[in-house]
């Protein structure tokens, strides 16, 4: 009866390493004691915002581009304002190009403005500078652990990482909530 009882005991412990543990190729947050999956979010759709401006100030007034997001939150939550992400497997991204950018949450999505344009400034496309975290990247042989170089504000958030799943165009991502 002990043997029997050491095997269940076995067999709890390593379904519960199972579950804290990172081994499937994906990218994984670290919540409390165990590793949450996080999906890749796809865009929902692109918009152009301000287009009355920029005509009734002949110009002058950006125009905006915007991608959206499902959902007002993201699946997965954590409480820690610098989490740390486990990639596992290969990343076709540099290291010095996985960044963290927060989302902007509306009434029923989230938004990222990603450029603009005016007539006299021309147009620019890129994350926004004072939504967007450089994170500290520590790589091994099975991928990288990524910390965030500053505490993220509670709100929404999408980590940009290309992985074989990602897109190539740099606007899908991980997205996940800071509470």
């Amino acid at each position: 009866m002990k043997s029997f009882a050491a095997v269940l005991l076995c067999l709890f412990c390593a379904a519960g390493f199972a579950q804290s543990s990172a081994l499937e190729p994906g990218i994984y947050i670290q919540n409390a004691n165990k590793w949450d999956k996080l999906y890749l979010a796809n865009t929902a759709g692109a918009k152009t915002a301000g287009i009355a401006k920029n005509s009734l100030s002949l110009g002058i007034a950006r125009k905006r581009f915007e991608l959206t997001y499902r959902d007002v939150e993201a699946p997965v939550r954590t409480l820690n304002p610098k989490p740390v992400f486990r990639i596992v497997g290969p990343s076709q991204t540099a290291p010095r190009d996985i960044v963290v950018v927060r989302l902007q949450q509306r009434r029923d999505h989230r938004e990222l403005q990603v450029g603009g344009e005016s007539d006299w400034t021309g147009t620019s496309f890129g994350y926004p500078p004072d939504a967007t975290t450089s994170v500290e990247v520590q790589q091994d042989e099975t991928g990288m652990t990524l910390t965030p170089k500053a505490d993220l504000k509670p709100g929404e958030y999408i980590l940009f990482a290309s992985t074989p799943t990602a897109l190539p165009i740099g606007y899908g991502g991980y997205d996940f909530s800071v509470k």
